[in-house]
């Protein structure tokens, strides 16, 4: 009886310790793919997430699609997270997607960081920050 309570106790704790991992290492949240897709980390800045899309097919051909929205956000904060690398809107490049709402793609003021794949014109990533609006898009596609 005592081996079948060790045992229960081990097998709970197993489980318990494969949850916690998954929530705090695993999980796919838009903090980690805006971390992983573009360096920029939002940890310690107030915003919210309005909406997070993913949509893969089993080749490996999708999209995600991150709203933000930073209407707390200080000027200060908005020059923290801009680099070098970021562009000034409007945006010049030439993307076809359906599934960025078409007054971001239109955004005058504010920034633009776009990766397009050099191989493949389908396949790119860009994040937008409207100053205007104070909302945030990232979105990134493979085809």
């Amino acid at each position: 009886m005592k081996k079948n309570i060790i045992r229960i106790t081990i097998i709970f704790i197993i489980i318990v310790g494969g949850f916690i991992t998954y929530e705090l290492y695993l999980k796919r949240t838009p903090e980690k793919i805006l971390l992983s897709q573009f360096g920029i980390s939002l940890k310690g800045y107030n915003y919210s997430i309005i909406s997070n899309k993913e949509q893969w097919d089993y080749n490996g051909d999708g999209y995600c699609l991150i709203l933000i929205d930073l209407a707390k956000f200080r000027p200060d904060d908005f020059k923290n997270i801009v680099n070098p690398n970021f562009l000034k809107l409007p945006i010049i490049d030439k993307i076809e997607t359906n599934e960025i709402p078409e007054f971001y793609l239109k955004g005058q003021n504010g920034y633009y960081l776009l990766e397009l794949e050099k191989e493949d014109s389908h396949d790119f990533k860009i994040f937008i920050i409207n100053t205007d609006t104070k909302k945030a898009i990232l979105y990134y596609q493979i085809m």
